[in-house]
């Protein structure tokens, strides 16, 4: 939490020692008034939702990927289910098992149009009409392919072991995947990536991703799943590290971040030249000659240098040929290019006239300023700002604010700047250009 004060010249050392606790204990029946700017926002992902009052709360649906077992209640979802790297003709499959925090028809699917297949469905649990089986009191914890849940009531209350039977209740191996589950039962599905190289129906080499969801009506599971697709296994590959490499127009020069990997499915060594067949307005790139082993993978920079022509626009198109062994191979991908930097301006009027202003940077660097005017004559005032982009606090701020006074300025707040590094700009800063941060004001009387 960052809070601005008057600047040390302004103001002596035992003024702001008395200062900030004050900012934070209001005084009781102090009037407030609340201002905030709204911005655009994503939609908050989905959640499991609690049980009625009646019953113990029912834990979040948790996920595994392979050999790993059920993940304990309260724990994070995997950030994907990774298949990793299959030439055409291989086949892998994975299994994910979710625990249903509630009763209710679950319908399983994958995105459409992914080259990952959702071939089979299992649920596992009690036959209904039987109850779990109570075991020893404790705190909720974790067994290999079962779930320990907490009893309804205090601490001390029996816990009741899900799934201990494994029995086998349901299994699904065609669409629709939808079936009935009990509060408990472990879903257990099964996807498969198996990509072959067809040039017109058939999966693209390079990256793919997808999202496995498990919809109960009221609660809903996502899991990312993610493979790369290596094409034959002959001659040389070549393949993006990233199909979309990110430029930023106020940073001149040498580009990092654009890298080309080639992976000789040859016995021989092989020696290939890069070279750039399309690039957009304001790229230039170098021929790169490389020589690759046999059976060996290589990740190769691009010698990408951007100029004052570049444009600003996502998805540039671009396209690099390869060329070895009296053979040629075309690379396509894509450049999208973002500003260096973001300004995000906020103002109001109730109560209090102020303007707020947020600078972001893909560094991290976040940069406030904001100007605060009292219009009562009377009243002196406490204000606060605080910062938020999707939910999660960025900054928080404030001062206290005279009156104004006839003929005096004693009302008005000279304008404040400052600048901090922040992580969470830093990670998610083309998110932030299209989904911009809030500012919320607050204040009181004092």
């Amino acid at each position: 939490m960052t809070l601005r004060l008057e600047p040390p010249a302004r103001r002596s050392l035992l003024s702001i020692a008395w200062l900030l606790p004050m900012l934070w204990v209001l005084p009781l029946g102090a009037q407030a008034m609340q201002r905030k700017v709204p911005a655009p926002a994503a939609p908050p992902p989905p959640v499991v939702q609690q049980l009625p009052p009646a019953k113990a709360p029912a834990p979040a649906a948790s996920v595994a990927g392979l050999n790993s077992g059920a993940i304990a209640a309260g724990q994070a979802v995997p950030a994907s289910v990774p298949f990793g790297r299959l030439f055409s003709g291989d086949s892998r499959q994975v299994e994910v098992k979710v625990v249903a925090p509630r009763e209710g028809r679950v319908t399983v699917a994958v995105e459409p149009n992914s080259p990952f297949t959702l071939t089979e469905v299992k649920v596992f649990g009690l036959p209904a009409g039987l109850s779990p089986r109570p075991a020893p009191t404790q705190a909720s914890r974790q067994t290999t392919g079962s779930q320990t849940l907490a009893g309804p009531g205090s601490s001390a209350a029996p816990a009741m072991s899900a799934n201990v039977s494994k029995t086998l209740l349901a299994t699904l191996t065609g669409a629709p995947f939808s079936v009935l589950a009990r509060e408990g039962n472990e879903l257990v599905v099964t996807l498969v990536f198996a990509p072959k190289l067809d040039l017109v129906n058939g999966p693209f080499v390079g990256d793919h991703q997808a999202t496995l969801t498990l919809d109960g009506g009221m609660w809903k599971t996502s899991v990312p799943v993610s493979g790369r697709f290596e094409g034959l296994k002959i001659g040389m590959i070549a393949v993006m590290s990233d199909r979309d490499v990110v430029a930023y127009s106020g940073k001149l020069g040498a580009l990092s971040g654009a890298e080309l990997v080639l992976t000789n499915a040859e016995k021989q060594p092989v020696v290939a030249q890069i070279t750039a067949k399309t690039l957009p307005a304001g790229f230039a790139m170098a021929q790169v000659n490389v020589q690759v082993q046999g059976g060996q993978t290589r990740n190769v920079p691009l010698p990408v240098f951007l100029s004052p022509a570049i444009q600003e626009g996502i998805q540039q198109a671009a396209e690099l040929t390869v060329s070895y062994s009296g053979k040629t191979k075309t690379v396509p991908f894509t450049f999208s290019v973002y500003p260096p930097s973001k300004q995000f301006k906020f103002a109001g009027e109730d109560g209090l006239i102020w303007e707020f202003a947020v600078t972001i940077s893909p560094t991290g660097k976040t940069s406030y300023a904001y100007y605060v005017t009292n219009p009562n004559m009377l009243l002196n005032r406490r204000f606060m700002f605080e910062v938020k982009w999707k939910g999660v606090r960025l900054n928080t701020m404030g001062n206290d604010i005279g009156n104004t006074l006839p003929g005096g300025k004693s009302g008005d707040r000279v304008p404040y700047f400052w600048s901090i590094q922040n992580n969470v700009v830093r990670d998610n800063y083309v998110q932030m250009l299209q989904v911009p941060p809030t500012v919320t004001m607050t204040y009181e009387n004092l």
